[in-house]
């Protein structure tokens, strides 16, 4: 048995006698037998891709990316039998509406679900997170771990994840029924929500021709590119504050009506679903990575929608 092997095994042992959980997720849904062998997934990984003694970049980058890679595919069919079933399971007459208001295409139809299978996925989906943390913990280091949370939580639908649906047991079929049911609340605002969801696909779409030709350009034009890149976000930023006061608009219409017909807090889980990480779900990679880099101005109306 080799030095590696031995320190492993010991590591793992020590691990698994504690039993320790993550301490700071504020749910447990995994059982403890789920969660040793989470961790024991982290530390071989860890072991298995060190990169300590790598000096290419590139070569580091793609060996870390693929250790991570075991973690993420803890659970991946128990994923993808939650997505057929979503699927099999929405009403679409009602998806279609709540993605005419900004909502992500799985969780408008996670939202339409029969609140006794809306629990049951809710568990799974909170039980696959818990076990792929453990194993980033015992992976990445806990910084790192904390850092990824974070930036899961600027996206709306998982941020109501981590801080109620996985907390408490009954928040998603006491809360998500009526939001699902658009008939309750929807029908004072069509207008409203249809000029939003017009006025979003067309943006959109110019918005990918604006960014694509600006691309293109800089690729043959070797003058003044930082010019041509500037006029391009420019546009950009104009485009998306159009779809922001759209959005806008129809959130008012909506916060009131659902405050009205279905409660406080299933207006407030549709402001955070809605508003959180609005202009990043819709730009693509590319785009975002360069909003990033290149500190590109944010429309006034996006101010709070980031």
């Amino acid at each position: 048995m080799s030095p590696t092997v031995v320190v492993f095994l010991f590591e793992l042992i020590v691990i698994l006698a504690t039993g320790a959980r993550c301490s700071f997720l504020a749910w447990h849904k995994a059982d403890a037998r789920q969660l040793e062998m989470a961790r024991a997934v982290g530390i071989k990984a860890r072991r298995e891709f060190n990169i300590d003694s790598v000096q290419h970049e590139d070569v580091r980058r793609r060996l870390y990316f693929k250790g991570l890679d075991k973690c993420n595919q803890i659970d991946e069919d128990v994923a993808q039998q939650v997505v057929d079933e979503v699927h099999r399971m929405q009403r679409s007459s009602d998806s279609a509406i709540l993605r005419k208001c900004g909502i992500s295409e799985f969780f408008a139809m996670f939202l339409t679900l029969p609140s006794i299978r809306m629990k049951r996925i809710v568990d799974q989906a909170c039980a696959k997170h818990e076990k792929q943390i453990e194993c980033g913990l015992h992976y990445e280091g806990k910084a790192m771990t904390l850092k990824r949370v974070m930036e899961l939580k600027e996206d709306g639908s998982n941020r109501q994840m981590f801080e109620h649906e996985c907390v408490d047991d009954d928040y998603s079929p006491k809360v998500y029924p009526c939001l699902g049911n658009t008939k309750k609340w929807a029908s004072s605002c069509e207008k409203v929500i249809e000029d939003h969801s017009t006025t979003r696909i067309i943006a959109n779409e110019q918005i990918e021709r604006i960014y694509e030709s600006a691309i293109s350009r800089l690729k043959t034009e070797i003058e003044d590119p930082e010019a041509i890149f500037q006029e391009a976000m420019i546009k950009i930023a104009h485009l998306e504050g159009r779809k922001c006061l759209a959005f806008k608009t129809m959130r008012v219409c909506a916060l009131q009506s659902l405050i009205n017909n279905c409660g406080k807090e299933t207006a407030r889980a549709f402001d955070t679903v809605t508003s959180k990480g609005y202009l990043k779900s819709d730009r693509s990679l590319r785009l975002q990575i360069d909003v990033e880099n290149f500190n590109m101005p944010t429309h006034p109306f996006c101010k709070d929608l980031l």
